[in-house]
């Protein structure tokens, strides 16, 4: 299984939805699958008290201001070394399969929000189109600035067994460590709420949780907007992207809106959470320290103080 990041989309043959990969910007990372403890569900698993709850939600919904901060980092790195690259957007931590939780009134205003800006940027790969155009030796100078491939690596090893490695030289590494305190810090925060894919797949085989999606597809049926999972209406919202601008932002809104209205009125998000949150206990026991870590970590990233 591959680190993944983000988005998913839906399968209705197995009951939830499948996650993908999304390509973003995140140059100079190689990984190598290994051998690892797996993630076996215990049959009864310890309960998440408070602040194990708090850090666990704060690393697998990490705020996307975060990549906003890396791009402008990594855009400032390349300006001051002679390159005037377009902004481009920067994946953040996260947990796939996770659905994007809304708030009905700002969906109405907003749609989807940052959520949909990232995942209309992510993929494009902005900044290998502006190589693309520059001369042979100017293009060797940028990627050599970018991310320096022959320098040292810094590594983590997640506890499902997955190697993650990262770039420390090169402007990539100055934005990653000014946003995160360091490549390795970094690392924690991308790499290791993926570890929990698999876990938020299962949630949608977890009894209240269907039980709450045959609502919520019934809801979306009655909104005119049908779709299985949430991450389906998202999609839908996307799909969009090749209509006009004001098009795509009416149609955004109004799947959005839908999405909203018919979470709530399913009580979706607090069965999914309630159903993560019992299933990744496990894990979470059993790695309390490198969560307690990266939760800091993220948590310095984005102004806030840890809860702890």
């Amino acid at each position: 299984m591959p680190i993944e990041n983000n988005r998913t989309t839906p399968t209705r043959r197995t009951g939830r939805p499948a996650s993908v990969t999304v390509a973003g910007v995140v140059v100079g990372i190689a990984l190598a699958a290994c051998t690892g403890p797996g993630g076996s569900r215990a049959v009864d698993p310890p309960t998440l008290g408070p602040a194990a709850a708090h850090d666990l939600h704060t690393i697998v919904e990490q705020p996307r201001s975060l990549g906003r901060a890396e791009a402008y980092a990594l855009r400032s790195c390349l300006q001051q070394k002679g390159f005037d690259p377009p902004l481009t957007t920067m994946a953040t931590g996260s947990t796939a399969n996770l659905p994007v939780f809304l708030d009905e009134p700002a969906a109405g205003r907003e749609g989807y929000g940052a959520a949909m800006a990232e995942a209309r940027q992510l993929g494009r790969d902005d900044l290998g189109r502006y190589a693309e155009r520059l001369p042979p030796a100017r293009r060797a100078a940028f990627d050599a600035t970018l991310d320096d491939d022959s320098g040292p690596k810094a590594e983590l090893t997640t506890p499902n067994g997955w190697v993650v490695r990262a770039g420390t030289t090169g402007c990539m590494a100055t934005a990653r460590s000014a946003v995160y305190g360091s490549v390795e810090n970094w690392l924690l925060a991308y790499a290791l709420p993926q570890d929990l894919n698999t876990t938020a797949a299962d949630v949608y085989l977890e009894p209240p949780v269907a039980s709450a999606l045959q609502s919520y597809q019934g809801c979306m049926s009655e909104q005119g907007q049908p779709a299985a999972f949430p991450q389906e209406a998202f999609a839908a919202a996307r799909a969009a992207a090749g209509r006009s601008a004001q098009a795509v932002r009416s149609a955004e809104v109004r799947i959005a809106t839908a999405d909203a209205r018919c979470q709530t009125r399913s009580d979706l998000e607090r069965v999914v959470r309630a159903a993560f949150d019992r299933l990744a206990a496990p894990w979470l026991a059993r790695n309390a320290d490198l969560v307690v870590r990266t939760a800091s970590v993220v948590k310095a990233a984005g102004g806030q103080t840890p809860a702890r």
